[in-house]
């Protein structure tokens, strides 16, 4: 059903700004007024519209859908390949493609001490921890009894920042690229969007189609 109908419980904020729809009665309506949205939101994304019936999420469950309409962002192959190369040297365990990945994002430089370029690189890795998931990689209090990641209950933010802290590398900090300060923000969003849903699930499952 529509939020805030006009025949409805209509916002004033609503009415200020344009968005004014009575409740559709079929389909049509309902595609009218979803184009329209489209439209004022200039939206490049494809859009579904779903039934409105309950039994329509499929398989006769509900589903969870996380709609996001903050501002996106197109990036450059400049960025996109050495991130890649550090995510599957991550996922892989190869710590030096991590370290090259990070050299090319110009998180670290190459005159940058060695252990300081190690320790980033390890770091780096285990911030991707949900998505590699081996036995033996990870605590094992951030597994459930059928070894699948508890995102909840890893406190995977904490460890990491108390490695940030030990490795000692904050003398060589610099401000990463603008690009990865927008990605971060979203990843984080997602990372505790599940979360607090106490989700338990390995991401590997899913990464690995995409390497």
């Amino acid at each position: 059903r529509e939020a805030h109908p006009a025949d409805g419980w209509q916002m004033p904020e609503n009415e200020k700004d344009g968005v004014v729809f009575k409740e559709p009665k079929s389909h049509e309506e309902r595609q009218s007024v979803a184009q329209k949205g489209c439209t004022q939101l200039k939206l490049s994304l494809p859009t579904v519209i779903g039934s409105p019936r309950p039994a329509a999420t499929g398989r006769g469950r509900d589903r969870l859908v996380l709609l996001d309409f903050g501002a996106v962002q197109q990036y450059p192959d400049s960025f996109l390949d050495p991130l890649k190369q550090m995510i599957r040297g991550a996922y892989r365990g190869d710590i030096e493609q991590v370290r090259l990945g990070a050299i090319e994002l110009r998180f670290i430089r190459p005159e940058f001490p060695a252990h300081v370029q190690q320790s980033f690189a390890e770091v780096c890795a285990g911030v991707i921890e949900p998505l590699v998931c081996r036995p033996g990689n990870v605590p094992p209090e951030a597994l459930n009894r059928d070894g699948q990641y508890r995102w909840r209950d890893s406190d995977l933010p904490s460890r990491i920042a108390s490695r940030a802290t030990k490795a000692a590398f904050s003398a060589y900090f610099r401000v990463p690229p603008r690009e990865f300060v927008f990605l971060n923000r979203k990843l984080i969003g997602v990372y505790t969007f599940i979360a607090v849903l106490g989700a338990e699930f390995n991401g590997a499952d899913i990464l690995e189609k995409y390497l």
